[in-house]
């Protein structure tokens, strides 16, 4: 007697935006190209979508200029901003907001050409990752982190020094997320508090 096999259902191809703070730029061709290759990996089994916000010098201040094209096959905005003029104690707040703008200029057009994205994939906290938690609680879109900075290693020493208000958001940033790769035990270490755990050979994750 033949036996019931039971075919294997399709496994549906979700909606990725790679969110980016660091990617290639004709100014800057091998700058974070490692995450190039992340997304060209991912784009075999998923829709990859990237967006990448950065400054450039041909840009005036409090404009911005979107760059939209298709690289292996993948789908890349690119949102310029103009040089921010430095102003004392609210220098942060001021790169915040254009950072803000921008990634909803980006945002726009993505979800006008792509549709809306599945999950947001971080690729390094600082300085995109502001935008993933306005996305969740405004689209319903959740996010992943995979961080590639050394900066939150008790060796290296920056994250330490950071500002108390920018300290603030990269907790919350990662409260929010559903999974934070590359440093897994973020969480459940507390690292973000300071500790003097490593990231990747904490006791408990080993």
């Amino acid at each position: 007697m033949e036996k019931n096999i039971t075919k294997p259902t399709s496994v549906p191809r979700y909606k990725i935006l790679f969110l980016v703070s660091a990617y290639p730029t004709k100014n800057h061709p091998v700058k974070g190209i490692f995450v190039k290759r992340h997304a060209e990996a991912i784009a075999k089994f998923c829709d990859v979508v990237v967006l990448y916000i950065t400054d450039a010098p041909h840009i005036k201040n409090k404009t911005y200029e979107l760059n939209y094209s298709e690289e292996n096959k993948i789908p890349t905005v690119r949102v310029y901003h103009g040089k921010i003029k430095k102003l004392p104690i609210i220098y942060g707040l001021q790169k915040d907001l254009i950072y803000i703008i921008a990634a909803r200029i980006g945002f726009k057009t993505i979800k006008k050409r792509f549709g809306k994205p599945d999950i947001v994939h971080v690729n390094v906290i600082k300085p995109a990752g502001k935008i993933p938690v306005i996305l969740k609680f405004l689209h319903k879109i959740p996010f992943l982190i995979t961080e590639h900075s050394s900066s939150f290693l008790p060796a290296d020493g920056k994250y330490k020094k950071t500002q108390t208000l920018q300290k603030f958001f990269t907790k919350l940033v990662v409260k929010n997320a559903e999974s934070n790769n590359s440093f897994q035990c973020i969480k459940r270490c507390n690292v973000i508090t300071w500790t003097k755990k490593s990231i990747f050979c904490c006791s408990k994750c080993g």
